[in-house]
């Protein structure tokens, strides 16, 4: 009888507690799926970024690429100067992200295509954002292995359950980008320097003389047959080919452009194996291709021996590729 009345009031103690989970868990499930487009974008760097691309206000124009355009592209500087010589006062958004590949690419631009007053997207072409890596950039497969194990209803029905990685802190910390994105430009996001350089009050002058070097070659199409020989790149023709047909059906432009490089990266990226293949893509795509790889541009412009620009490359390649697209629009 004692074990009878201690086994029932132990069971009567419990109750609350296990009342107390379900209240906590009705109510994150209702957070999650109130605001689902927060919590189910902050786990990867390319989704977060295409929901805060997705979330702001008219944004004319869209960077895409890899982290040599994230350090290398100020979307303030490229709309003031922008304005300057176009009169157009077009809003800007760098989407570039570390370790962008294809994959990546056809994912944001697929998304921001479908943006009510996009009008002009700049993507980098370089061997890192050229590269093919097979993901679901939704979920990794361990993930979906854990999802597998868990109940079925659960697994498929709960936000909770299909988001839980965002209620890590390193996840969890993304979350004011999406909340603040009509405030934010792109290029606060995991770029080195941004501090130091929110205390650099040193103004690049940017005149003719410093721009004389920046100036790219032109990779321009031709019926020219070449023949690939790195590696079958089939999936990056098709993928480009796609991207300039929807474009064209939505009315938006394309640049396309090499970013510099330092001396020590330079002679690995401009063998013939990859100028044939910028060829290549420029064939495909009938795009001119603007390089700047191949061009001598000072080691003072760099933040490292590789091809990460300082603030004053960047100052310096954001005002000409603001040059570039303001030529392609009166060309058009």
């Amino acid at each position: 009888m004692k074990l009878f009345f201690k086994s029932s009031n132990s069971k009567q103690k419990a109750l609350p507690y296990f009342g107390f989970l379900l209240v906590i868990f009705i109510a994150l499930e209702l957070l999650f799926n109130t605001a689902s487009v927060i919590f189910s974008n902050t786990t990867s760097r390319v989704r977060l970024k295409s929901a805060m691309f997705e979330l702001r206000g008219d944004t004319e124009v869209l960077f895409l690429g890899s982290s040599r355009f994230k350090d290398g592209i100020s979307p303030d500087l490229y709309s003031k100067h922008f304005l300057e010589i176009s009169g157009k006062n077009w809003r800007s958004f760098n989407g570039a992200i570390t370790g962008a590949n294809i994959e990546r690419l056809d994912y944001f631009f697929n998304k921001a295509i479908q943006k009510k007053g996009l009008k002009y997207v700049v993507i980098e072409v370089s061997m890192p954002q050229l590269s093919r890596k097979k993901e679901d950039i939704i979920a990794t497969e361990k993930d979906k292995d854990l999802d597998a194990k868990l109940s079925g209803f659960f697994a498929e029905k709960s936000k909770l359950i299909q988001w839980r990685k965002a209620l890590r802190l390193d996840n969890l910390k993304n979350a004011p980008a999406i909340l603040f994105s009509d405030y934010m430009q792109g290029s606060e996001l995991y770029r080195q320097g941004i501090v130091s350089d929110l205390f650099n009050d040193k103004k690049t002058s940017v005149n003719k003389e410093l721009l004389k070097p920046w100036t790219p070659l032109v990779i321009a199409p031709n019926t020219q047959h070449m023949s690939i020989d790195t590696a079958d790149y089939s999936v990056v023709f098709n993928s480009f080919k796609n991207i300039m047909q929807k474009a064209k059906a939505n009315k938006v432009n394309v640049l396309l452009v090499v970013p510099p490089l330092a001396n020590n990266k330079k002679k690995e990226e401009s063998h013939k194996e990859v100028l044939n293949l910028y060829q290549k893509l420029a064939n495909v795509t009938q795009q001119k291709i603007y390089n700047f790889a191949l061009l001598d541009i000072s080691e003072r412009y760099f933040r490292d021996k590789d091809s990460h620009l300082n603030k004053q490359g960047r100052d310096l390649f954001s005002v000409r590729v603001a040059n570039l697209m303001a030529q392609n629009l009166i060309k058009n």
